[in-house]
């Protein structure tokens, strides 16, 4: 390189104008980004479906109420209680249960006969995104229209 050049380069500015300006539009596009799939969403939950091995034994709409299919009838019991509703269900794999807290729109599994460590139990409440599930009872608790995140827990 030769001597005029280096010293070109070295004599000007650490930052030019139109750097300050890119960098500044790159911060604003990560904030952006960062505020779009970080913050949670307002909408909350509006309703979720208990299946069993895939079937689908009730639907509740925080709206509209609780859906018993049919051909569970007999095997889910409904309980009010602490500002919301119990509902048990029992299969052939065992006994879930879960309350449905009215106030919060969120639904938590509270009581299960799958295993000595009961891991369902532990799973947050689901208020939103995400789904709780028993694998030895083959109960899972998901929003109504599915799963649209990774399962936590």
């Amino acid at each position: 390189m030769s001597g005029k050049v280096f010293s070109r380069v070295r004599g000007g500015g650490f930052f030019k104008r139109a750097d300050i300006v890119v960098y500044a539009l790159i911060a604003v596009v990560a904030i952006v980004l960062l505020l779009v799939f970080l913050l949670p969403s307002d909408e909350g939950l509006s309703g979720f479906e208990i299946t069993y091995d895939g079937a689908t034994v009730l639907t509740y709409d925080f709206d509209d109420g609780l859906m018993v299919k049919d051909a569970f009838r007999d095997a889910v019991v409904t309980t009010e209680g602490d500002g919301g509703l119990y509902l048990t269900v029992t299969t052939a794999d065992g006994v879930n249960t879960c309350f449905v807290d009215l106030g919060e729109r969120s639904v938590k599994m509270t009581d299960a006969d799958c295993s000595v460590s009961k891991d369902c139990t532990y799973m947050p409440a689901l208020d939103g995104d995400g789904a709780i599930v028993c694998v030895p009872n083959r109960i899972r608790i998901v929003p109504v229209g599915g799963i649209s995140a990774p399962v936590t827990g």
